[in-house]
């Protein structure tokens, strides 16, 4: 017999969704425990004479975010090797965020934003497993 490799994928999906850029927000989380590879793709867009400054975290977990123990700070924020993508800039840009392997139970975005700023942006997630 021929072992049959299997995919689990999770559909993309925005886990932050045309968010205000004068706000400050965290996803909920997704569960990560059979992905091997995703992507975070960040979109944003806004008033031509007004800078963007606000700043995207990814953070992970090892702990079950759905359990009644969990608490804010079992978040930890991830090191990523392109550093901490910001929404600098006015009008509209974009910051994929790549994860070859995805050792933790969750992750989601934590945006901050560090002054006033016309516009909004998403979040979107596509992950995949390879092989089993």
């Amino acid at each position: 017999e021929i072992p049959v490799g299997r995919k689990n994928i999770i559909y993309t999906y925005k886990m932050l969704d045309g968010v205000n850029l004068d706000t400050s927000v965290d996803s909920t989380a997704t569960i990560t425990t059979t992905v091997d590879h995703l992507s975070i793709n960040v979109v944003w867009s806004g008033a031509a004479n007004v800078a963007h400054t606000g700043a995207i975290v990814i953070q992970g977990t090892n702990l079950d975010p759905e359990a009644s123990s969990f608490a804010a700070g079992d978040w930890f924020d991830l090191e990523l090797s392109g550093g901490t993508p910001s929404l600098t800039g006015t009008l509209a840009g974009e910051h994929i965020i790549i994860f070859d392997k995805v050792p933790f139970r969750a992750i989601r975005v934590s945006y901050t934003n560090a002054s006033h700023s016309a516009g909004t942006f998403s979040a979107i997630l596509s992950a995949k497993t390879i092989g089993a």
